[in-house]
C-alpha cells in the first residue's frame, strides 16, 4: 500500500474509525467510509473530508484498497462483488 493508494473503510466503529483517522494523519487518501450506523459514518466522513458511502459496494468502487471491519458474510459478499480485479481487500 502506498501513500497514493485510495483507501476505503467498511465498518467504522471504534476500531475501523480509528484506523481511518490514523491513516489519514499519515497522509493516505481516504476516499470513503461506510457503516450500518449511518450517522457515525457521516460524522467520520466529514471529519476526514471523504464520502459517506451508502453501501459497501460504493466503497469498493471508489477505492484501490478496502479495509473491512464487518460482522457478516453478506457485507463481505457485496464488497467482493463490486471490487475491481486490481483491488486489495483487507479484513480485520
Amino acid at each position: 500500500m502506498t501513500g497514493s493508494s485510495r483507501i476505503g473503510f467498511v465498518g467504522v466503529g471504534r476500531m475501523g474509525g480509528n484506523m481511518a483517522r490514523r491513516l489519514k494523519d499519515k497522509g493516505y487518501v481516504i476516499t470513503s467510509v461506510q457503516d450500518h450506523n449511518t450517522a457515525g459514518a457521516e460524522s467520520l466522513a466529514q471529519e476526514l473530508s471523504c464520502e459517506a458511502a451508502p453501501s459497501p459496494a460504493r466503497v469498493a468502487e471508489l477505492s484501490d484498497v478496502v479495509l473491512t471491519v464487518v460482522p457478516d458474510d453478506a457485507a463481505m459478499g457485496e464488497i467482493l462483488s463490486a471490487a475491481r480485479p486490481s483491488s486489495l481487500l483487507c479484513h480485520a
